[in-house]
């Protein structure tokens, strides 16, 4: 606009110099300074005549000053006194400069009055030839080679302003003109592009309207020049095609304070392209596959000037990035400068310095604003960002999505960039610790600060995440969350958190170097309690038939891993501690678990445990199995593990095992039982025996085959200890009240039989079918007493059928209770 003002003043200049002309023929220094400057503001300050001829008049040089104090000095000037042949009067100068003062921003003046001047010309000066040969207007560049002619009908103007030849004509008829503007490109042999427009004088001011087709590449390449003669930073974008439909109005009221309103709105066919350079030797390009109207909007004196985009859709490459798609809606930018926008972006295949993603999208509400070294980018909350098929360091995160719960800013500037967010929601999604898996956690960073300074990327933040899960297979386990601070410096990047959730808070500890793609964990003090909620709630889906309802577990962990080529190789050390564990097993229930399991694991060496040992108070399968111990030693990768020194106590024994290893795949495993001093006074609390009175203790030996879910027990032995014991059989029924029958005769000798020996094989199978084939040697004092009596018994019961009507009458939830009151 400042622009379009001094112009205007020079061809008031030009209006001036031509009335000069003809009061110079009489005497010129007088006429001058008289009232035909005067009527213009403008007084003459400074004038040195060379010669006075009879048709033309030289002045070496011409100083005039205008009311606002501008200044203009006028080199080498040549007027016509006298009558012209030719009809046309031509005024020449070699250099004029108009100086304009510091604040003159401030002043309004009247630009409908001076266009107004204008168009008035031809009646004043038809038949007039303005010629200068370098116009300066600091501190835009000069003007060349201009023209300015009138006659009655029309008036020219036209003039270089760097590379670019701009031409004004202008016809009149009464109050109503037709202006054709013509810019040109003069570097290269390219055509014309113009406009036309209607100007209306109206009785409060000008009106003006018009309307081109533009050819972008061109329209371009003119802006571009205009843009680096002016010092802006357009320059580097070049159309490769397209055409677009200019249309333009303006309402100029007459009255220096009066708002002058301007609107342009420019409809691009589409598709069309246009191309940018970001840094020497990569060209960027952006294909424009739809798009609405853009619409400008400017007033003046208060240089308010703004533009609006409803919506544009466009593809483009920017460095290394091939594949963005974008849609812009709701465009606007305005003086500052700066811009408005709802942006839908996508990048397939980006590479972002320390990962890369098959697809980023973004969708935000951005503003920008823009300064001569710098743009920054204010992002409205609740932005949202996605990364699918992440890769950081050969380590696959499936998806990456995070929202904005403040805004946050991008600056870029010429070292880099920098990027700032109060807070920003995040989930990740399936980050690949092995081949079947994956970490996911919602993240929370507030005081978030990024950036990439000279190539230097550093990161500050503080973290909350409320929980996480790990998807081991088809089973997702819910793990605690954390608290902390994450950094990322020299490449190298690190993290101190707590754990959140747990029964017993622990340390997290992490670091991890790209340069070296080598890194460690430690986790410590961490500590889970299943009374506050059971196993079965941590893992999904839960398709076992037993849980862990009460005790805890103790957690500590290192972990160190290096990228070795594209493989990653890990080795650590962990350390678990299962303490008090209650729980159940289908309907047999356990309390009092405990042991602790000391690991070292690698990627070469595989994984090692240290021998161990285990304690459980009772296993209760319908009768109770009491501080059950032994010492153990998994072997992960064999799967298996080595018992030892197994023993339990039931019915005021004890049960031993010899060492055994017992492979979990192995299709059959076996392990020899040896039972030690069983009252068979606590088996008859078992409500199958309540008509029987038993005494005594026995031993037994029991080799047992596990194969599957199956046991069975072949060959086993059972004998009583010394010194015998006492059987006293007293049945509700007796069905043979003579005693004649076998029957009766054997219920008779247990009446009340005193045995000195017990001795018994022992099978069991598959199904569950107990069978017993007992012998038993003693007497009976109340029949014969010194009569010896010898019986030959055989016992068959189905043990599974046994234990679960056994189980019915104690309930896993009262056994379980009973424990956790404890």
């Amino acid at each position: 606009m400042k622009a379009i003002k001094y112009l205007l003043i020079f061809l008031a200049v030009v209006a001036v110099l031509a009335t000069t002309g003809w009061f110079l023929r009489n005497t010129i220094i007088e006429r001058i300074s008289g009232r035909a400057l005067a009527k213009y503001g403008i007084a003459v300050t400074d004038v040195s005549l060379d010669a006075l001829a009879t048709d033309t008049a030289s002045i070496s040089y011409l100083e005039l000053e205008h009311d606002n104090g501008t200044v203009i000095g006028i080199d080498d000037l040549t007027l016509p006194i006298g009558s012209s042949t030719s009809g046309t009067r031509t005024y020449a100068a070699n250099n004029v400069t108009i100086s304009v003062p510091g604040d003159s921003d401030a002043e309004s003046f009247d630009l409908a009055k001076l266009l107004d001047q204008l168009l008035s010309m031809p009646n004043t000066f038809a038949g007039t030839e303005v010629l200068v040969a370098e116009l300066n207007i600091a501190p835009y560049p000069a003007m060349r080679d201009l023209r300015w002619a009138s006659t009655e009908e029309r008036q020219e103007l036209s003039a270089d302003l760097d590379a670019v030849h701009f031409g004004v004509q202008i016809t009149n008829d009464e109050d109503k003109f037709k202006a054709s503007i013509s810019l040109q490109h003069n570097s290269f042999n390219a055509p014309e592009q113009s406009l036309t427009i209607d100007i209306r004088r109206w009785d409060n001011g000008i009106d003006i309207s018009g309307a081109s087709i533009l050819e972008l590449p061109i329209t371009a390449t003119i802006a571009t020049s205009l843009a680096e003669s002016l010092g802006s930073t357009l320059a580097g974008v070049e159309f490769a095609d397209g055409t677009a439909i200019l249309e333009v109005e303006a309402r100029l009221p007459f009255g220096a304070n009066q708002p002058v309103f301007a609107t342009a709105t420019l409809m691009p066919a589409v598709p069309f392209e246009l191309a940018y350079s970001v840094k020497s030797g990569v060209v960027n390009v952006v294909s424009v596959r739809s798009a609405s109207a853009i619409k400008l909007e400017a007033t003046y004196p208060d240089s308010q000037w703004s533009v609006n985009q409803e919506q544009v859709s466009l593809s483009m490459s920017y460095d290394d990035l091939n594949d963005i798609t974008a849609t812009i809606s709701n465009l606007g930018c305005s003086n500052g400068p700066g811009c408005f926008m709802n942006l839908n972006l996508s990048v397939n295949d980006a590479d972002l310095t320390v990962a890369t993603a098959r697809r980023l999208e973004l969708a935000a509400d951005l503003d920008l604003s823009f300064g001569e070294e710098w743009i920054q980018l204010l992002m409205r909350p609740n932005a949202e960002v996605s990364l699918t098929g992440m890769s950081v360091s050969g380590t696959e995160i499936a998806s990456l999505t995070a929202v904005l719960m403040s805004g946050a800013t991008l600056d870029l500037l010429e070292a880099g960039w920098q990027f700032s967010a109060e807070s920003l929601d995040a989930t990740l999604e399936s980050l690949s610790l092995t081949d079947d898996m994956q970490f996911s956690a919602p993240v929370l960073l507030h005081d978030l600060f990024v950036n990439d300074i000279n190539q230097n990327l550093s990161l500050n933040s503080n973290v909350d995440s409320a929980f996480s899960h790990l998807t081991w297979g088809e089973h997702t386990i819910a793990l605690p969350g954390f608290s902390g601070k994450v950094s990322l410096k020299d490449d190298d990047l690190m993290s101190d958190l707590t754990t959140v959730g747990l029964f017993n808070e622990g340390v997290i500890l992490a670091q991890h170097s790209f340069r070296s793609d080598a890194g460690r964990m430690s986790l410590t003090d961490a500590s889970w309690s299943f009374s506050v909620q059971n196993l079965s709630n941590r893992v999904t889906p839960w398709a076992g038939d037993w849980d862990v309802t009460a005790g805890s577990l103790s957690a500590d962990l290192q972990l160190k891993w290096r990228q070795a080529d594209s493989d990653w190789r890990l080795h650590g050390e962990s350390s678990f501690n299962l303490s008090d564990l209650a729980g159940a097993y289908s309907d047999t229930a356990f309390t009092g678990l405990s042991t602790r399991l000391d690991s070292a694991f690698g990627t070469t060496a595989g994984v090692t445990v240290d021998p161990a040992q285990i304690q459980i108070e009772l296993l209760e399968v319908g009768l109770p199995i009491e501080n059950i111990t032994s010492d153990y030693t998994l072997r992960p990768d064999a799967l298996s593990v080595d018992v030892a020194n197994l023993q339990m106590h039931a019915f005021g024994g004890v049960v031993k095992a010899d060492p055994f290893t017992f492979e979990f795949e192995g299709e059959r495993n076996t392990l020899l039982l040896h039972a030690e001093s069983i009252e068979l006074t606590e088996l008859l609390t078992l409500k199958e025996f309540d008509s029987i009175e038993l005494t005594g203790r026995i031993g037994a030996e029991l080799p047992v085959i596990i194969e599957g879910n199956e046991i069975s027990i072949l060959d086993g032995k059972l004998s009583g200890e010394a010194p015998g014991g006492v059987i006293r059989y007293q049945p509700d029924i007796i069905t043979d009240t003579e005693g004649s029958s076998a029957i009766g005769i054997v219920t008779e000798a247990l009446s009340n039989f005193e045995y000195d020996t017990l001795t018994s094989t022992v099978s069991y199978s598959k199904e569950g079918d107990l069978v017993l084939q007992m012998q038993i040697a003693g007497r009976n004092p109340d029949l014969e007493e010194n009569r010896p009596v010898i019986l030959n018994l055989g016992v068959e019961n189905n043990i599974p059928k046994m234990l679960k009507s056994l189980r019915a009458a104690r309930a896993v939830e009262e056994i379980l209770e009973k424990h956790i009151q404890k």
